[in-house]
């Protein structure tokens, strides 16, 4: 073979050589969009490789301790003040906003927006449009529904908007607080995202983290209040790891696997989320003697899975030492294939991304809530006991512990002054997410 044709090969194959390395890591034309590729990483470039979670430990803590403040100062609503933590937590880690209170716009006209939204998404609340497409012609004046959902959206979009407002102003003016929204307000070219995007990306982060940690403290006091002793005994193991010196921190929680056994026995209880995100089948799947379509839509029941009599132990019962015995709480012999204590947050690709987040806020508060307060029953006008009833919740999306009444008292003096030491220490961090609050709203 002459020279000119082996440096004519050689130059061919090299130059397919090239463009594979070129074409490798790239997005194919069937996949879904995402940000830019580069020749052979790909995306790997942009994964991240460290745990965001832990940069919002701070203000985590911080607000954790207002938390017990506010049940210093207001016991009686501290169903509220459990949603001003988490709504406030995220709005902090997300917007670089908090909210000191309550009665604080963003706060209450979000739970007012997820109440309304529950109401209407759920069963028997909306014709079966899905199914029977011709009625969304239905005149508006003959369908309130139709009425309601133009009210819920008009102010879900005016809070979401107001508050991507909050991100432009500062950004224009320089202000920035280094929040998750900012990065996205800077790279939306970048993720071909526009406002509105924008407005429902914060919106999804609001949603997610809020309702659902909050939900979960509420149904962790009404179940320490129901059942005194295992309160007392999981505040025994905080007082021999923590004291009464100091308050708890999160390096804590390792220290202490009854509490972790509680927390566990709650979640499987109660799931927070009783009905998982559905996912659906990109191919036909066996399961069992059952095959699943490509196309199928999959419900994760997860509450039936917790409360399995072929996995637990009578498993309506509230029994936090089922988790000391085994490590998912089932009963001897019982397959565990599969089991995850997060299962919670999802299942698949689709898990939380905020799920360390989450987990993060729990293990602080339940560890406060226990080392610093006492949760019993409160009494009626004839001094008798009035009784949590555990089933009364709302069903939906979320499995919701409705309003009742506890008496909440601090365990000591000693508690109480670390409480308002530990408040007046957090009012410099408090001041970095107050840019945008009122004179009134920064007396607080």
């Amino acid at each position: 073979m002459s020279p000119k044709v082996l440096l004519g090969f050689a130059t061919a194959l090299g130059v397919w050589v090239v463009m594979r390395v070129l074409k490798m890591g790239s997005r194919r034309g069937e996949l879904p969009p995402g940000p830019s590729t580069i020749p052979v990483l790909g995306n790997a470039h942009i994964f991240p490789t460290r745990q965001a979670h832990l940069h919002h430990l701070s203000i985590q803590r911080a607000e954790a301790t207002q938390l017990m403040y506010d049940l210093l100062k207001q016991p009686e609503n501290f169903f509220t003040n459990i949603r001003r933590y988490s709504s406030s937590t995220i709005l902090s880690a997300a917007f670089g906003l908090r909210c000191p209170r309550y009665a604080d716009s963003y706060v209450s006209t979000f739970y007012q927006v997820q109440r309304d939204q529950a109401y209407i998404v759920g069963p028997g609340s909306t014709p079966p449009l899905d199914i029977f497409p011709i009625l969304k012609y239905v005149p508006e004046r003959w369908a309130a529904w139709k009425t309601m959902a133009k009210s819920i959206k008009k102010v879900q979009r005016r809070l979401w908007h107001d508050l991507v407002d909050v991100i432009e102003r500062r950004v224009t003016e320089d202000r920035r607080q280094g929040c998750f929204m900012e990065e996205m307000w800077d790279n939306q070219e970048h993720y071909n995202f526009n406002r509105e995007k924008m407005a429902y990306l914060g919106s999804n982060l609001l949603e997610a983290g809020s309702d659902t940690t909050a939900v979960f403290l509420q149904s962790f006091i009404s179940f320490i209040t129901a059942f005194p002793d295992v309160q007392r005994r999981a505040q025994k193991e905080i007082d021999d790891v923590v004291g009464t010196s100091r308050s708890p921190t999160f390096e804590d929680w390792d220290s202490l696997p009854y509490l972790q056994a509680v927390m566990k026995e709650i979640h499987r209880v109660r799931p927070t989320t009783p009905s998982l995100v559905p996912h659906k089948t990109t191919a036909d799947e066996k399961l069992g003697q059952y095959v699943l379509p490509k196309g199928s839509t999959v419900f994760v029941n997860l509450y039936g899975i917790n409360h399995d009599p072929e996995s637990f132990d009578e498993p309506a019962k509230f029994d936090p030492d089922r988790f000391l015995r085994s490590e998912f709480g089932t009963r001897v012999g019982a397959d565990d294939t599969g089991r995850r204590h997060d299962m919670l947050f999802g299942c698949g690709r689709r898990v939380c991304p905020g799920m360390e987040f989450a987990i993060n806020s729990i293990r602080i508060n339940t560890m406060n809530l226990l080392w610093a307060f006492n949760f019993g029953l409160c009494k009626d006008d004839a001094g008798n006991h009035i009784p949590i009833d555990l089933n009364d919740t709302t069903d939906g999306v979320l499995l919701t512990q409705n309003p009742f009444k506890c008496a909440v008292e601090p365990r000591s003096q000693r508690h109480t002054n670390i409480i308002r030491s530990d408040y007046a220490a957090a009012r410099d961090l408090f001041g970095q997410f107050e840019q945008e609050l009122t004179a009134d709203e920064k007396k607080y």
